[in-house]
């Protein structure tokens, strides 16, 4: 969900900026950077855990965006606020990194009613028992038969036949196409 500022940004020349944050600290330092008067962007999703309670977390664990004006006094004082690690840059000036505002018009475009991120389900690409092949890594060239998808939606279970026997090994999805 996204932040206002008490008071709007004197020039046009903001920009969004990532900031990482102490562990599980997302909330807090969104909180702290907003009574600074720093706009922010904390994109959520809802979830659920092993015992089925709906949860409500980040979608980028230890990451928010802030817009800020480089050309202000002050920007740095970011860096200092409560829940802050630090602001993510990789140029040579020592400088934040801007966000492309395209991605955040992005994020924002996916929130629903309740600023939450809607996550897209796409349909599994394999079914239980289908003979599929694996094209890369380790075992590259070997035909196995699907066990089942991971939570993650990633990692995939596969059976395969070694040493005259089932094995069960762990790979990721894009690592196997269907057998014809």
């Amino acid at each position: 969900m996204m932040k206002t500022n008490r008071h709007e940004l004197e020039s046009g020349t903001a920009q969004w900026y990532a900031v990482y944050t102490k562990p599980q600290r997302e909330d807090w330092a969104q909180l702290n950077l907003n009574n600074m008067g720093i706009p922010t962007l904390l994109p959520k999703y809802r979830s659920q855990d092993r015992r089925k309670r709906t949860r409500v977390r980040p979608l980028f664990p230890r990451y928010l965006f802030v817009q800020l004006d480089l050309e202000v006094p002050g920007w740095a004082s970011v860096r200092y606020a409560r829940g802050v690690s630090q602001l993510i840059g990789f140029r040579e000036d020592n400088l934040p990194s801007p966000i492309p505002e395209d991605v955040i018009d992005a994020i924002r475009r996916r929130q629903d009613e309740e600023g939450l991120i809607k996550l897209v389900e796409t349909e599994p690409m394999f079914q239980h028992g289908e003979a599929v092949r694996i094209v890369n890594g380790a075992f590259e060239g070997l035909d196995g038969i699907f066990s089942k998808h991971l939570k993650d939606g990633e990692r995939v279970i596969v059976l395969l036949q070694l040493m005259e026997r089932w094995v069960q090994v762990t790979l990721h999805v894009d690592q196997l196409k269907k057998r014809t």
